[in-house]
């Protein structure tokens, strides 16, 4: 099973909504989705989600960003508008402290009926975590840990339980221009089980460095993954940067860099067609039939959507 990880940014949940028929009937993949705002993109996509029934991770404790919403807040907004409904709704749980507290217990027992995902970015104290579990089925608890973040011998405390490896593949740049046209990016989907994990997670071909919002870039980048080799069942993953020619030191003509970067990839796809798999492509080279920027937001949305797409292939 896939665990992407996303904080509701709009192009993020766009690129959930273009495919959460094509995720629902793979059965493969269910998003954890961190809300790191309550704006209205927000509540307008759960409550899209919760009509579908998406399998769906919502964290109660966001952190990430300067104006993370509070617990209270998020059930308030998110989940008490639509909890009763919403049977494929899990409820995580990020662990930052090395205790748990009488809060954060309090906290989790208020969805004593839904599954919970406990998120592992710090070594927790297992005397004060087993207070916890001990209240819950063994089935109903999923372990998410921060592959950087956690020692070996801490996650294999809970090998009773279903254990999930999150890790970070989006080495990022500091520029655009930066970036090589291709790098390897994963072979977690391929190793997790054999290393005794149930499944795997990543933040797409976004990384784990929140940044709140962008501003105007000299070159454009267009991030696109695919096979190493052409093989869907086998082959590790590579991760494409296909960048505009004309920066020249400047920020202007934005439209202009970014027919020059899709120009690339449509060339590389046309090149290997196999990776014509779903959506994502179709939506680029539409784009470049039309000769249409639809601004840098957008063209996320797309690269993302083609990531959960050949995921959904590959495993």
């Amino acid at each position: 099973m896939y665990y992407p990880y996303f904080r509701n940014k709009q192009n993020e949940l766009i690129a959930l909504n273009s495919l959460k028929e094509k995720l629902i009937e793979s059965g493969k993949i269910i998003p954890i989705l961190e809300p790191v705002s309550l704006k209205a993109a927000a509540k307008k996509y759960i409550k899209i989600f919760a009509t579908a029934n998406l399998p769906l991770v919502l964290i109660v404790n966001p952190s990430s960003g300067s104006q993370s919403p509070s617990s209270v807040d998020v059930e308030k907004e998110l989940i008490k508008p639509i909890d009763s409904s919403y049977s494929n709704l899990a409820i995580g749980f990020i662990i930052e402290t090395p205790q748990l507290t009488a809060s954060h217990l309090k906290l989790l027992s208020k969805y004593s009926s839904r599954k919970i995902y406990l998120l592992h970015k710090t070594e927790c104290d297992l005397v004060s975590l087993k207070s916890f579990l001990s209240t819950r089925l063994v089935g109903d608890v999923y372990h998410v840990f921060y592959d950087s973040k956690v020692s070996t011998t801490y996650r294999d405390q809970f090998k009773r339980y279903n254990r999930i490896v999150l890790r970070d593949h989006f080495n990022r740049r500091s520029k655009n221009a930066d970036y090589p046209p291709k790098e390897f990016f994963t072979d977690l989907h391929r190793i997790y089980q054999p290393d005794g994990f149930q499944g795997f997670g990543d933040f797409s071909i976004v990384g784990d460095n929140f940044i709140e919002s962008g501003g105007p870039a000299y070159a454009v980048a267009i991030h696109f993954v695919a096979p190493q080799k052409g093989n869907f069942s086998k082959d590790n993953i590579d991760i494409h940067h296909f960048l505009s020619i004309s920066n020249n030191n400047t920020q202007v003509d934005p439209n202009g860099k970014f027919l020059e970067a899709l120009k690339q990839l449509v060339s590389h796809v046309q090149a290997n067609p196999h990776l014509r798999i779903g959506l994502g492509v179709a939506e680029f080279e539409d784009l470049h039939r039309r000769q249409h920027f639809p601004n840098l937001g957008p063209v996320k949305k797309i690269s993302i959507m083609h990531h959960l797409e050949l995921i959904m292939k590959m495993i």
